[in-house]
């Protein structure tokens, strides 16, 4: 037996051993691992806590993996056990933002439930969140103020709970923070560790912080809503705050409240550096940018359970495959001219066959035209590969799994493009920018990275395995869509399709935090509404936005709002394919 096949033995067998473990604790039969996703029966089950998301199994050596899996495991248990969900769900505030820090809350309370004689449920739960903690602090997202705000709270709330000290460099980056909060959330913090044995009396003080969190925010925002709406640093703050929440949030069951039925629209504005340059983008270097297959940023042992994984949330899908293709074939297709039926009795003679009419009185010497259905039509899908877009991967992937196939079967051309960032915070193109002193409007200020997951020239049967490279999360950081929408409509305006469209896919807009640090807030944001706008005067291909929760149309004036939480149902992929088909 290879090394390969050895390790997916013991990574099933980890968490075959985790799901005994959960369904013992737990007493509930229907909870088991399937590729490495929780599921109560056929259903995911919902982890109402980031530190019990993101582990990223797969990437870890055997032990650290087997040990995070396990606090994974005993959190669920205890939040089984503990908490009663009908109670929880009387108890739960309903704003978003309360709702999240409530949840935590929650969670963090039933961990401290733990029996003495249970040392390794203990040690588990414990490197877990240490795990997490650490973890968040090196992405850099508790450096935006939200970001910090909310993960300052709920280290507190664990140190407090479980009467233990934080990491040293923990410590280190919320102490000032940590400082500023305990006048006001120190009472609530005592009756957190007072009642944590008591659901219904623990609830009021987490009630308490989950509001005094969501003030806090919104007192912010206020504060800059009232100040010059074209502050750079404003503006700044506002992206890195909505990415730190997005993060925080990760693969939370945060449901939209009732009668909020309109997306929001993504926040957009004014460029100052933008219109300093007079409309010319800067790169300050392109010598860290790559293009690259999907599969090449992928280790070849892993690809193999990735696309076992997005078969599985494909078939749970339960997309009928032949109704898609029948709805694009209804859409794209044209009909073409594919030669002649000969020897009809009627129609447009057929000069080929008069001597035959010579010969015989009745010969059939006519024909009509046979037309076949054609579908004329190319189709760029570029995904936006940014942090925020994992939480919808579950649904996400299988998605564009599902389209692509259908594309290629109702006889359109379609290629998927993936685009991203090499680093966080700008990586070596920033450190060159900091060597050369800095020099302002720098423009662009980090490694691009443009991923081909399938290209038009490969079938989707050979595809299959560098479309499940889309389920490596850690390829996913930052996003500089105005330059990865100019790569898409170049490859395809080299197609002999007649009609060509890009269809990007993303969750928000452009975010990159160096380049906006060096700039300002909205330099990509403005050249982003540039390269659509110049696509449309162009004429040549068609630019579309698929927002993934947002309504995208100050950046793309064709676009369409999805919601992807419970997957896309096949009268969702209709609406999708009626809006290419404008």
């Amino acid at each position: 037996m290879d090394n390969t096949r050895a390790a997916q033995l013991l990574q099933q067998q980890l968490y075959e051993l985790n799901g005994a473990a959960l369904r013992a604790l737990a007493v509930n039969k229907a909870l088991h691992y399937r590729e490495a996703q929780l599921f109560d029966g056929t259903k995911p089950y919902p982890l109402q806590a980031p530190h019990l998301q993101g582990s990223d199994a797969p990437e870890l050596l055997l032990q650290q993996q087997s040990q995070q899996l396990r606090g994974v495991t005993d959190g669920v248990a205890l939040r089984i056990k503990h908490s009663d969900a009908v109670l929880h769900g009387q108890l739960r505030p309903e704003p978003p933002l309360k709702r999240l820090v409530f949840e935590i809350l929650e969670q963090l309370r039933v961990e401290t439930l733990i029996p003495a004689h249970m040392l390794g449920q203990r040690s588990n739960v414990r490197q877990r969140f240490v795990a997490w903690a650490d973890g968040f602090y090196q992405s850099g997202l508790a450096e935006s103020a939200v970001g910090l705000l909310l993960f300052t709270v709920t280290t507190m709330c664990w140190a407090r709970l479980n009467s233990e000290a934080l990491t040293e460099r923990v410590t280190d980056l919320i102490e000032g923070t940590r400082a500023a909060l305990g006048a006001a959330l120190g009472g609530a913090l005592q009756g957190l560790h007072r009642q944590r044995g008591n659901q219904a009396a623990y609830a009021p003080h987490a009630q308490f912080i989950a509001s005094f969190v969501a003030k806090t925010v919104a007192d912010e925002q206020a504060l800059r809503a009232g100040k010059n709406t074209h502050s750079n640093n404003n503006g700044q703050r506002d992206k890195l705050n909505k990415r730190a929440l997005n993060a925080f949030a990760f693969l939370l069951d945060m449901d939209t409240t009732a009668g909020d039925s309109a997306m929001p629209v993504v926040d957009s504005g004014h460029s100052a550096a933008w219109q300093a340059a007079q409309g010319a983008y800067r790169v300050f270097t392109r010598q860290y940018d790559q293009v690259s297959a999907g599969t090449a940023l992928v280790r070849d042992a892993l690809l193999p359970p990735l696309r076992a994984q997005l078969d599985d949330w494909v078939a749970a899908q339960g997309v009928s495959a032949h109704a898609l293709v029948r709805q694009l074939r209804s859409l794209f297709a044209q009909p073409q001219l594919d030669g002649w039926h000969k020897a009809q009795v009627d129609g447009m003679l057929d000069t080929s066959r008069l001597a035959q009419r010579i010969v015989s009185h009745h010969a059939a010497v006519h024909q009509h035209p046979r037309f076949t259905a054609h579908c004329d039509t190319a189709i760029s899908v570029l995904v936006d590969c940014s942090g925020s877009m994992k939480t919808h991967l579950p649904a996400l992937a299988p998605m564009l799994d599902v389209m692509v196939k259908s594309f290629e079967k109702a006889g359109i051309a379609c290629e998927l493009l993936g685009y991203s960032t090499r680093a966080w915070n700008g990586g070596r193109t920033r450190k060159a920018w900091l060597t050369a002193g800095s020099p302002p409007l720098a423009g662009r200020l980090n490694e691009v990275c443009h991923r081909v997951f399938k290209p038009f020239d490969t079938s989707y049967a050979r595809s299959r395995t560098g479309i499940a490279a889309l389920l490596k999360t850690d390829l996913y950081r930052e996003g500089v869509d105005g330059e990865a929408v100019v790569w898409a409509a170049q490859r395809l305006s080299a197609h002999g399709a007649q009609r060509k469209i890009v269809l990007v896919i993303s969750d928000g807009c452009p975010m990159d935090s160096a380049t906006q640090t060096a700039n300002d807030t909205f330099y990509l944001d403005n050249h982003l509404k540039h390269v659509v706008a110049q696509l449309r005067q162009q004429g040549v291909v068609q630019v579309r936005g698929l927002g993934v929760g947002l309504d995208l149309s100050p950046y793309y004036p064709q676009s369409l709002g999805i919601d992807l939480q419970d997957g896309l149902s096949t009268a969702q992929f209709k609406q999708v394919f009626e809006f290419l088909a404008r």
